[in-house]
């Protein structure tokens, strides 16, 4: 969308710890480069995991522990801006 350039992503924890089988939510907002132009219809966030063997996420956000390891989870915006979240899975 015509505002849908996003300045940061904002996530509550950088570092997630969950045992295997388990889940934990990532909880993300976008910033906007301008506090006065609203955003109007954009993608939004999207998840990605760096090694889905050992953690996988959902579309809203939802960290599933799959085996024992360390992965990263990007959190991305429509325009490429991301913050990565640490996952380890004990």
């Amino acid at each position: 969308g015509k505002y849908g350039n996003h300045k940061t992503v904002k996530v509550k924890k950088k570092q997630l710890k969950i045992k295997a089988g388990k889940t934990a939510k990532i909880k993300a907002t976008l910033v906007l480069q301008s506090e006065q132009k609203k955003a109007k219809k954009c993608r939004g966030i999207r998840y990605d995991s760096s090694d889905p063997k050992i953690a996988t996420v959902s579309s809203k956000g939802k960290v599933k522990g799959v085996k024992k390891g360390v992965c990263y989870i990007y959190v991305l915006a429509q325009n490429g801006i991301y913050s990565k979240v640490t996952v380890t899975v004990k």
